[in-house]
C-alpha cells in the first residue's frame, strides 16, 4: 500500500496475509511532494512508478517514469517526462505492444504561474499533455525509439483570461 503525505515521502505499508492485516505506515525513500502519483505493474511484471521527483512540499517540479525489476524495493531506471513547473496527475496504460502511456495536466490553474511581469496575471499553459515511451527507453533514460515522445499537448484551455481572482 503506498499514499501520497504531506511529509516530502510516500507512505507504505505491507501486508504478507493477503490484505487482512498490514504493516505500521512508514515513510518510505520515494519523495514525493504531496502530489498525485502512479504506480502499478507492467505485463513484464517490473513496477513502473510516475511521480514528481521532489520532496519539498508544494514544488510540483517535474514529472519522471520510474522502473522497478526488484518489486519496488530500488528504483533503477528513470526518464524525464516534462521538467516543468505544475505537472500532476498522471495516469498510465500500456499499449498491446509495450509502450507505455502517459497522461498528465500541466499548469492547469491561473494561480500556478504568476506572470512576473504583471502579478495580477498568470502564464499558466493549462494543458493536458502525454509521453508515449518503452521499457527500452526508460533502460537507456532518454527516448531512443523513434515512435516514443514527451510532453506532447493533447488538450490546451481556449480560455483566453489570464486574470487572476
Amino acid at each position: 500500500f503506498l499514499a501520497r503525505t504531506l511529509t516530502g515521502h510516500i507512505a507504505e505499508s505491507f501486508s504478507y496475509d493477503g490484505g487482512k492485516t498490514w504493516t505500521q505506515t512508514r515513510e518510505s525513500d520515494i519523495p514525493n511532494p504531496a502530489t498525485r502519483f502512479y504506480i502499478g505493474r507492467l505485463k513484464n511484471r517490473m513496477l513502473l512508478l510516475v511521480n514528481t521527483p521532489s520532496s519539498v512540499r508544494g514544488d510540483r517540479k517535474g514529472l519522471i517514469a520510474s522502473l522497478s525489476m526488484d518489486d519496488g524495493r530500488t528504483w533503477s531506471y528513470h526518464l524525464q517526462l516534462d521538467d516543468r513547473r505544475s505537472t500532476t496527475y498522471p495516469d498510465v496504460a500500456e499499449g498491446a505492444d509495450g509502450s507505455v502511456y502517459v497522461i498528465y495536466d500541466c499548469q492547469r490553474s491561473n494561480r500556478q504561474e504568476i506572470c512576473k511581469e504583471d502579478a495580477m496575471k498568470s502564464t499558466a499553459a493549462k494543458e493536458i499533455c502525454m509521453a508515449k515511451f518503452t521499457i527500452k527507453d526508460i533502460k537507456n533514460q532518454e527516448i531512443t525509439n523513434p515512435h516514443s515522445y514527451t510532453g506532447r499537448i493533447i488538450s490546451k484551455s481556449d480560455y483566453s483570461s489570464r486574470e487572476l481572482g
